[in-house]
């Protein structure tokens, strides 16, 4: 872990550079600026999730998320019952599920977002 390095996912349009940082950054920072640092970093990121689970919770009320899912449940349960795969989910059906979902426009002015949007 102390050689583990953190890389920007996503960055900044017209970014020349990745923004990277390691743990060895890390804890020399906490070394240099105390347990507060700590704190705010603890906080942001706890706001950051919050928000990424309302937007998530947002995108699952959505009645044609929730009509997708209810179907593809109600065929891995029949698959299961006829094949018995021992709730195998397959990689193509993720893939293909995926891609419906991200084709479900649910920025219908109330605010909700698409699944690639939740984080």
């Amino acid at each position: 872990m102390i050689e583990q390095t953190f890389v920007e996912s996503k960055p900044k349009r017209g970014a020349k550079f990745l923004v990277t940082f390691g743990m060895k950054y890390i804890s020399a920072s906490i070394a240099r600026h105390g347990l507060g640092v700590v704190r705010l970093v603890l906080a942001a990121a706890d706001k950051l999730l919050a928000q990424n689970f309302e937007r998530l919770n947002e995108f699952l009320a959505n009645d044609s998320v929730k009509s997708l899912l209810a179907k593809e449940l109600r065929r891995m349960r029949k698959i299961n019952h006829i094949c018995n795969e021992g709730g195998i989910y397959p990689f193509d059906r993720a893939f293909s599920l995926t891609q419906q979902m991200n084709k479900i426009d649910t920025a219908d002015g109330d605010g909700t977002c698409s699944l690639g949007e939740c984080w």
